[in-house]
Parts: structure tokens; C-alpha cells; sequence
């Protein structure tokens, strides 16, 4: 291939990728599965692993700071922490919420859209537990200063141990 060429292929390539849509937006490299393949090779699944977006929402800048930090040091880049609502409506994040952030009717919206949420209460008790659950919550924890119960939830949710 020469060298002329090469350029034309290059320059063809990103006015490809900044032009046309792909899956996940236009600042991806094609996927595989939109590029015509040679008959009779399968070339299989090929996915970039992006981090599981982790939200915190709260009712306390200082508490969902708090939460934020000891997350992102527990999961490294295995996990985007952010604070506040989810964003987008893509599901499959997951979201770390107290019971006086969002009530069992905003878990269970949450829940139908394929989040994951992990409910810290303040006061915990069966009655409240048992409505977070029935709403969709994979977790109801009560809120105390010892992180390791919430680290090892999140954890189970992500599927893998913190910092891997």
C-alpha cells in the first residue's frame, strides 16, 4: 500500500467516524457489525467495556460528596461515580439513593427502566424495607459510617470486587 494511499484511508476513515452515527455515538470507531465482513468468518461479540455509571443521589451536597469519593476509591475505573439523577435514560446504571431522596414510587420508575438501586436509610425498619423491595430495589442498607456494607453491595451489582 502506498503512501498516498494510506493517507486516502485514513482521511476516509475519520471523515467516517465524525460524519456518520454509529452505536454510541459519533466519537466511536465503527463497530464491527455495521462493516461488511468477508462470507464465512465470524468475528464474534466485539465490545469496548465502558465503566457502569454509579449515581448518588441524596438530599446532602456533604453526604452524596462523601459517598461519591469513598466509591470512586473503592472501584477505580471499573465505575464513573456521579452525583444527582441519572442523566439519560439508558438503563443498566446503578444508583445509590437514601430514603429521603427518592421515595418507593421514584425506585420503582427507576427499577422498570432496568437501574439498579441500592436504597441507604437513615431509620431503617421492616415496613419501609419490605416497600423499597416490592418497588424494585435490589438493596436496602442502613445508613452508617462503616462503608463496607455499601462497597460490597455496589460491588455484587458491578460484578466484579472493588478496583478490578
Amino acid at each position: 500500500m502506498g503512501r498516498s494511499t494510506s493517507r486516502r484511508s485514513v482521511a476516509a476513515l475519520c471523515r467516517n467516524i465524525v460524519s456518520k452515527p454509529r452505536r454510541g455515538g459519533p466519537h466511536l470507531l465503527p463497530h464491527p457489525a455495521d462493516e461488511e465482513q468477508p462470507p464465512g468468518i465470524d468475528y464474534g461479540p466485539v465490545h469496548r467495556r465502558r465503566p457502569t455509571r454509579v449515581y448518588v443521589k441524596g438530599t446532602n451536597a456533604t453526604l452524596d460528596n462523601a459517598l461519591a469519593r469513598t466509591l470512586s476509591a473503592a472501584f477505580g475505573d471499573s465505575a464513573r461515580v456521579l452525583i444527582g439523577d441519572p442523566a439519560t435514560s439508558m438503563s443498566g446504571d446503578i444508583v445509590v439513593t437514601t430514603d429521603g431522596a427518592s421515595s418507593p414510587t421514584e425506585v420503582s420508575d427507576l427499577a422498570l427502566r432496568g437501574d439498579r438501586v441500592v436504597v441507604l436509610a437513615a431509620l431503617p425498619n421492616a415496613v419501609a424495607e419490605a416497600s423499597y423491595r416490592h418497588a424494585g430495589a435490589r438493596t436496602y442498607l442502613a445508613m452508617v459510617a462503616a462503608v463496607e456494607p455499601l462497597v460490597a453491595s455496589v460491588s455484587a451489582l458491578l460484578g466484579r470486587h472493588p478496583g478490578g
